[in-house]
């Protein structure tokens, strides 16, 4: 059977509108941005201050994407090649710290562990790296697990008979999902380098915060463009291989793809992975322990926001999964790598090139909305939408996608494609969601007067230290996300399940 053609299925309007969009919402705002600066070279740079913090920060982001890396690889090898009980269960349970927002993470994290032996671990470097290890670990297990799905099942029944169990993890398995591994830890090893809310709630300075407070508190504007060129240097070093190796087609397997059955057993692999969702399930716990402790009438002042903002979230999710289905067409490394761009670059920059480049030409009515909120978090996860939509179009299974392929362009060739692809669709709704919902670093900046955000709301409370009142407000959080995400896997177990002809 031939490979799959690369043959670009949406319209090419569709997928220049949507270019065009992310352009004028990102590319024209930092233009006019550098184009404006005024104090760029009114300060002299300290810089071996600078180049001290970028060492640190790099060092931390390190330390956390190698934690990630093989937390992640473990969980995959496991849940994938072992009999483990309730496997689709921890599929889902295993994806939940990602998508939960950096704020809940934190909160619950100092709800478990502050005022306790291990207070310690709340605050400073080791908690930076361990909350962005477990944050992100799901990102390389996802990858690893997608490998894994694409063996062949003539191989894999080869290895079963030719070699003892254990052997078949050292010698086969372990060399087959290495070189994955490694490219998710690079991955990973970018989306933390400028990253700066998790560092926040640890007490750790980084370069994302040095960043932001040249470009808002006077610092000087050639200190901040100098670690954006930083951060853009080091993501044209490494981004265009691991566009390469991760978001193209992979190469269909020789034979039938490999089958279900775990072909390890042990029982102790169902207690390592149940332990380990346990070791994050507690500090939610404690969380909700902690949020009953609070007054009911708190409730008041965030609940209208959370629902309201909720609302909002979920329909720029669909938009980001719409979006990310017509870009997920294209295979031009550039295009990947203009999308990818705003994930390894600081968070606050969407922000400060729309408040700094355009807002003061907006009329009023557009900024005393959320719009400008909803514009930069387009910006920022339209890749991470791009990407899904990469994995959903490798979903369907070649024979009907050639079978679109001769159908005319229109709602009858998407139809076919997206009845295949929809439970994958409907978790980058749910991933996109929560990334909508938790995003802090440009929404701090873009918030209008009188409008309630819970994230910014939940980082108030922490820092005046109301923390029965943050505990309830990270509870609510947690229960929309996994509200949505339920609905989610419901609505898509019934679209993906093929009707009687």
């Amino acid at each position: 059977m031939k490979p799959r053609a690369a043959t670009p299925l949406p319209t090419p309007l569709a997928q220049r509108a949507v270019l065009a969009l992310y352009v004028t919402s990102f590319v024209v705002p930092v233009v006019l941005w550098a184009v404006q600066a005024e104090r760029v070279f009114d300060v002299k740079i300290v810089w071996s201050s600078w180049a001290l913090l970028v060492l640190h920060t790099a060092l931390l982001a390190a330390a956390g994407a190698l934690l990630a890396t093989l937390l992640g690889t473990v969980q995959a090898l496991l849940l994938e090649l072992f009999g483990v009980s309730g496997r689709r269960f921890l599929r889902v349970l295993l994806l939940v710290p990602f998508v939960t927002p950096a704020a809940v993470l934190t909160t619950a994290w100092h709800a478990w562990l502050a005022g306790g032996v291990l207070g310690p671990l709340t605050s400073g470097p080791l908690a930076l790296v361990l909350l962005s290890a477990l944050q992100m670990a799901p990102v390389v297990a996802w990858l690893v697990t997608r490998h894994l799905h694409a063996l062949g099942a003539a191989e894999d029944a080869a290895v079963r008979l030719a070699l003892p169990p254990w052997s078949q993890l050292r010698c086969v398995y372990l060399p087959a999902v290495r070189g994955v591994a490694l490219r998710g830890g690079m991955l990973i090893f970018l989306l933390l380098l400028p990253a700066r809310e998790i560092a926040g709630y640890a007490g750790v300075e980084t370069a994302g915060d040095r960043i932001l407070a040249a470009f808002t508190a006077g610092g000087g504007d050639l200190e901040g463009w100098t670690l954006v060129a930083t951060f853009a240097c080091l993501a044209l070093l490494v981004l265009p291989m691991l566009i390469r190796s991760l978001l193209l087609p992979m190469r269909p397997p020789l034979s039938a793809p490999r089958q279900s059955d775990p072909p390890l057993p042990g029982k102790w692999a169902t207690v390592l992975l149940w332990g380990w969702v346990a070791s994050w399930l507690l500090p939610l716990v404690a969380l909700t322990l902690l949020a009953s402790s609070a007054a009911a009438s708190t409730a008041d002042v965030w609940g209208e926001g959370l629902l309201f903002e909720s609302v909002r979230a979920l329909l720029l999710a669909m938009l980001l999964t719409s979006a990310g289905w017509v870009l997920a067409a294209h295979v031009r490394v550039g295009v990947w790598l203009l999308l990818l761009a705003p994930l390894v670059l600081p968070g606050s920059l969407p922000g400060l090139a729309l408040t700094t480049g355009v807002q003061h030409w907006l009329p009023a009515a557009w900024t005393d909305t959320p719009l400008l909120i909803s514009v930069a978090q387009f910006v920022r996860f339209v890749g991470v939408a791009a990407l899904l939509g990469r994995v959903a179009r490798d979903s369907v299974p070649q024979a009907e996608f050639e079978a679109a392929l001769l159908l005319p362009r229109g709602g009858a060739r998407t139809a076919i494609l997206i009845r295949r692809a929809w439970p994958v669709l409907a978790a980058c709704v749910c991933v996109c969601f929560a990334l909508c919902l938790g995003e802090v670093e440009s929404t701090a900046l873009l918030v209008p007067p009188g409008y309630v955000v819970p994230v910014i709301e939940l980082h108030q409370f922490l820092h005046f230290r109301h923390d029965a009142h943050a505990a309830q407000l990270a509870t609510g959080l947690v229960g929309v996300v996994l509200l949505v995400a339920i609905v989610g896997m419901a609505i898509s177990g019934r679209r993906a399940t093929p009707t009687k002809s």
